[in-house]
């Protein structure tokens, strides 16, 4: 009986691994830097955000939720930064699949100016190696080229380092 149970035990272990690989996704290391990953997504407005090797600025990518206090938390130092860009670059804040009602709700309470667009399947987060932290910002510059991963809060210092590896200076 033991041995019965110890092989239903090990059965249940390896479904539930399996699942969460299947859910988060394994680390993607060719995404970590180097080129992007195209996607189109439309924004809570309605409005369409294509992601791919043409930009024309350089591109941050905030990965985020509403649930997410370090989220909450650089929300306004993002903001700020992207009102003082002089049209420079663009900010995209991709949020994690949460129910497109709520996201609005929370921009509603937190107004912010830039495009927010809704990752209902994971798969950009997944893309840019976002899956697993959040808060995630991704740094493109003009040529479509990853250069720099910031996991977790973003500091005055962590945002300016950003943009100056895409070519900002703040």
């Amino acid at each position: 009986m033991l041995r019965i149970l110890s092989a239903v035990g090990a059965v249940i272990l390896l479904v539930a691994a399996v699942l969460l690989v299947w859910r988060v996704g394994l680390p993607q290391n060719n995404r970590i830097l180097g080129e992007i990953v195209p996607f189109s997504a439309d924004t809570l407005d309605g409005q369409s955000v294509t992601v791919d090797d043409s930009l024309d600025k350089p591109l941050v990518l905030n990965f985020w939720a509403t649930w997410c206090k370090p989220c909450i938390v650089e929300m306004p130092r993002l903001e700020n930064a992207y009102q003082n860009a002089d049209d420079e670059w663009l900010l995209v804040g991709v949020n994690a699949g949460e129910d497109p009602n709520q996201v609005r709700d929370w921009v509603q309470e937190h107004p912010v100016s830039f495009p927010i667009i809704i990752d209902s399947t994971g798969t950009i987060a997944v893309s840019y190696g976002a899956q697993s932290q959040l808060p995630t910002t991704v740094f493109i510059d003009r040529q479509g080229y990853i250069r720099k991963i910031v996991y977790g809060l973003l500091s005055e210092n962590t945002l300016e380092d950003g943009l100056d590896a895409i070519g900002i200076e703040k």
